[in-house]
């Protein structure tokens, strides 16, 4: 499951309010069908807080170079 994270908060200082962009990343969280199907919805939602709060200013950082050398991502 992949989620938007707004991501203005994670830098230091952060992104002023009225900044005009946008700033924000698609985190993932990964498990089998049968691990959700299996375990109770608590799961799930530790698996999407955890992939949330992996989004840092590294993180952005990282995409950002990811997404120069290898060009921006098709989401259909």
């Amino acid at each position: 499951m992949m989620c938007i994270v707004d991501a203005r908060d994670k830098f230091n200082p952060p992104i002023p309010f009225g900044y005009y962009g946008n700033c924000f990343a698609f985190p993932a969280a990964v498990t089998t069908a049968g691990e959700i199907c299996e375990k109770p919805l608590e799961f799930a939602v530790e698996l999407i807080k955890k992939a949330r709060n992996e989004v840092s200013e590294e993180y952005i950082h990282s995409v950002a170079d990811l997404m120069v050398t290898k060009g921006k991502p098709l989401f259909t």
